[in-house]
């Protein structure tokens, strides 16, 4: 369907938080973020998109970027950003999958870890103006929010439309959800693990919130516990035995 000149259509959308942003935001003048922190997370977005590093540390080349590469549609606001397939076609759902399986990796350890929901079906995207609209932001928004660790997860709709080598990026695991989640936790987890990590990537995080007294340091907490289970049951690299686990049912 043809709207002035925008195509509505099915596509893949990933929906992706920058986790800690608020207090991030909050903790230093915005022209040292843009020099320190923001600026490593933009560097790290280049990589995730071409896997080359590039000296592009000013975001404001960002709009030029965006319109020079041809993998992906990139839009960001604040701490929330939307990484959406250019076309309905294999190629461009394994270019979202993977743009966002190693900007989650990358990620990690740093100041800016990020969360992703990644959905496919209805959208409407008109890059020019900043307007993205669908089922499928909708669900990839949901999917995003109930997640309770630090990764990112496919819907059910997303997993059948994976195309197969989009497969390595993926991990068969029961993804930890939010107590109050409505959304079904038989689904495909991004599998960070395959990237180069410190052994003990998640205990730094785990101690620094557990001595934290302000009010949601519980919650934190979980997050970042339920990564380290992850790293430790699926970690292959710093946990040779995982090799030989037979995988748990991802429902």
């Amino acid at each position: 369907m043809q709207t002035a000149n925008c195509t509505i259509g099915n596509r893949m959308v990933a929906c992706c938080d920058i986790l800690g942003f608020k207090k991030l935001v909050k903790s230093k003048p915005l022209d040292e973020l843009l020099k320190g922190e923001l600026a490593r997370f933009y560097e790290l977005l280049i990589f995730s998109l071409t896997q080359k590093w590039k000296d592009l540390k000013d975001l404001a080349q960002f709009p030029e970027f965006r319109g020079e590469q041809k993998r992906v549609r990139i839009a960001w606001f604040s701490d929330t950003y939307l990484i959406c397939g250019i076309n309905d076609d294999e190629d461009s759902h394994y270019n979202v999958i993977e743009t966002v399986a190693w900007l989650v990796s990358v990620t990690m350890d740093t100041q800016t870890p990020v969360r992703a929901g990644v959905a496919y079906g209805e959208f409407f995207a008109e890059p020019k103006n900043e307007l993205y609209l669908g089922k499928a932001l909708v669900e990839a928004y949901e999917l995003e929010r109930v997640q309770e660790w630090v990764g990112g997860a496919l819907s059910l709709k997303a997993v059948k439309k994976a195309p197969q080598d989009a497969r390595v990026h993926l991990k068969e695991y029961r993804v930890p959800l939010k107590i109050d989640a409505f959304a079904t936790c038989k689904t495909l987890p991004f599998d960070w693990t395959r990237v180069d990590h410190k052994a003990g990537i998640c205990d730094e995080r785990i101690q620094r919130a557990k001595s934290c007294a302000r009010e949601g340091a519980q919650s934190i907490v979980r997050k970042w516990e339920n990564t380290s289970r992850f790293h430790v049951e699926t970690c292959v690299s710093c946990f040779p035995k995982n090799s030989e686990r037979k995988r748990p049912p991802t429902c």
